[in-house]
């Protein structure tokens, strides 16, 4: 099971993750001025830390201990959970206001959750 879900991620990596480019344009329109640098910022990290993790694939069955709690850590809450300050720009993020952006957020969503699978246990 943890394989192919590891199969899950690597692919999900490959096909939209580590695809570009960010969409900044529409994060901007979204964002609309507000705390839009720490929004992006924020985003950016958040974003990079879960592609990061995703693009190791198969190989985060052999990662260490130290590692594995840190991943998990990372990955325990969305965005939108980890930054609740921004919920209200979540709102704005429609598939007419900001698809491109959209699109990357449920699948950085899909790949947090495959990550807490595969590492759990």
């Amino acid at each position: 099971m943890k394989d192919i879900t590891f199969d899950k991620l690597e692919d999900l990596f490959e096909k939209e993750l580590g695809q570009g480019p960010f969409p900044a344009a529409q994060t901007r329109m979204i964002a609309r001025g507000e705390n839009y640098a720490r929004f992006h910022g924020h985003l950016l990290l958040f974003l990079a830390d879960i592609a990061g993790i995703a693009s190791r694939g198969r190989r985060l069955q052999k990662i260490s201990t130290e590692d594995r709690t840190r991943f998990l850590e990372i990955a325990r809450a969305g965005f939108f959970d980890k930054y609740p300050q921004y919920r209200h720009i979540e709102r704005r993020i429609t598939d007419t206001s900001a698809p491109d952006l959209l699109k990357l957020l449920k699948a950085t969503e899909q790949a947090r959750l495959l990550i807490l699978e595969g590492l759990a246990g």
